[in-house]
């Protein structure tokens, strides 16, 4: 992409409150979502493309968002090119589901599906058991303390807290039709802890 282009590429998302870096050739813009503060990017191929990018669900929803800018365009054509696809990558953000319920729902409390879910949690841990949620691979062993148990398929593998879902507000009704209460000292709780600070404000709020 010449410097021309990139410096109206630059204009029109500037303008549209992206930022761009300052070593590398792109441009990212922070997004509000229910689970937090996310960002999208933007990253300019020396061929004259734009390729977009923006994680949900661990996926890049923008995947298949490729913005070609023409070699002889004009600064008015590059213009109405990158504005045109801005369209188009908000849509498909506002569309992946923690940005859609931040639409919907910016306030945590008015989320219907969390109440429902969150008055689940609590009476199925009203009884001081242990609550299983078995999430692909992985089962996670939570107590009413705060603290979480948890194995990987038959190994008592230790799991990053990456693994573990940004809120339990996220825990679908089909996946808690899922979990089993076990007694503390059932042989299927592995060894292994970690920690949520939050999640005992999070059950009683």
């Amino acid at each position: 992409m010449n410097e021309t282009h990139t410096s109206v590429v630059r204009n029109v998302l500037e303008s549209n409150g992206w930022t761009f870096d300052k070593i590398v050739p792109a441009a990212s813009i922070a997004i509000m979502t229910r689970v937090g503060v996310q960002q999208a990017s933007v990253w300019i191929y020396p061929n004259g493309s734009l390729h977009w990018e923006y994680h949900s669900e661990g996926r890049n929803v923008l995947s298949t968002h490729v913005t070609a800018i023409p070699s002889d365009a004009t600064d008015d054509e590059v213009t109405e090119l990158v504005s045109a696809a801005l369209v188009y990558v908000w849509h498909d953000i506002n569309l992946s589901y923690a940005r859609r319920l931040y639409i919907a729902y910016p306030r945590k409390d008015e989320d219907p599906l969390r109440c429902e879910v969150l008055s689940r949690v609590q009476a199925r841990m009203a009884h001081g058991s242990h609550l299983v949620i078995h999430q692909g691979s992985f089962s996670w062993f939570i107590n009413r303390d705060g603290r979480v148990q948890m194995r990987r398929g038959d190994r008592n593998t230790y799991v990053p807290g990456r693994f573990w879902p940004t809120e339990v507000a996220f825990l679908s009704n089909e996946l808690l039709d899922t979990v089993e209460d076990l007694v503390f000292d059932d042989p299927r709780i592995t060894k292994f802890k970690a920690y949520i600070p939050d999640i005992l404000a999070w059950l009683n709020s």
